[in-house]
């Protein structure tokens, strides 16, 4: 049996997009969705009028709403619900740990609170074993961009699992792929000094590596137009930009799972700024 597509749920309009895009994600896969709602007696997350003493009703009410309005529009998805009483950041964690995906809602710069991009959020990002997707609004949940975009951080030691989903993504969408890579020059004792006879042109190295990495993926996938594009600059600006017409932005997270993790800079901008639905994809 498919492993599902995991949404958290909080009663905001951001998950609620972020559970239509599960729906639609989950259809491409032919996986199960299921809707998680983290309660405790202190701290309930969503604007379900219930009586304040009883958390776990207020819960139960937020699912049936919810998976009744995507059962609604998608009438053929497989929609199952958990109402969990107890932290967010460790139910999502848990059920990552058996999902092929989880997704998240999001506002972007300066949500707070609950399962959008906060504390919740960026801890389940940073520490999940699956690839984690956050989807800012109903825009984002459309996809109505025309293309996959992959952020690929070094060509000479690709990360796989990205390179991967990326091209598993735009497979399943039928979208082209455009990875874009960006590096630094650094700059000559004198700047106004020609490059010496014979030096390789800035960038040239950085094309050939990303030509020779993503050979045999284009083999793997000939049905998916790849485009390449390299940069000088800053990583972050290059993918948020990217992302105005991506359908889905995806990036490896990198580094490790434990407690302690974090994501990194280009990534916390990628969640902060980029519109469209961004995915995650941890290390192996």
């Amino acid at each position: 049996m498919a492993r599902p597509v995991v949404v958290g749920i909080d009663g905001s309009p951001e998950s609620l997009a972020a559970a239509q895009w599960a729906c639609d994600e989950a259809g491409r896969r032919q996986a199960p969705v299921r809707l998680l709602h983290a309660w405790s007696v202190t701290t309930l997350m969503g604007p379900v009028t219930v009586e304040p003493d009883d958390p776990g009703k207020a819960a139960g009410l937020l699912l049936a709403r919810t998976r009744d309005e995507l059962s609604a529009r998608e009438p053929e998805a497989g929609i199952d619900v958990r109402s969990v009483a107890g932290d967010p950041v460790t139910a999502l964690l848990d059920a990552a740990a058996a999902a092929d995906l989880i997704v998240l809602g999001s506002r972007g710069l300066g949500a707070v609170s609950g399962f959008l991009l906060g504390s919740v959020s960026s801890r389940v990002v940073a520490r999940s074993r699956c690839p984690a997707v956050l989807i800012r609004g109903r825009r984002a949940a459309a996809e109505a961009g025309s293309e996959v975009v992959l952020g690929l951080k070094r060509p000479r030691e690709p990360d796989e699992r990205a390179l991967a989903f990326a091209f598993d993504a735009a497979e399943r969408r039928g979208l082209p792929l455009r990875v874009v890579h960006t590096w630094h020059v650094p700059l000559p004792p004198n700047p106004f000094q020609p490059l010496p006879a014979g030096a390789p042109e800035p960038g040239v190295a950085e094309a050939s590596a990303l030509a020779e990495v993503l050979r045999p993926w284009r083999a793997d996938h000939p049905d998916v137009p790849v485009s390449e594009t390299l940069l000088a600059g800053s990583a972050a600006q290059a993918l948020v930009d990217a992302a105005a017409d991506a359908a889905l932005v995806v990036v490896g997270r990198g580094g490790r799972h434990g407690p302690g993790a974090r994501v990194g800079a280009v990534t916390h901008a990628l969640l902060h700024h980029a519109r469209s639905p961004v995915a995650v994809v941890p290390p192996a």
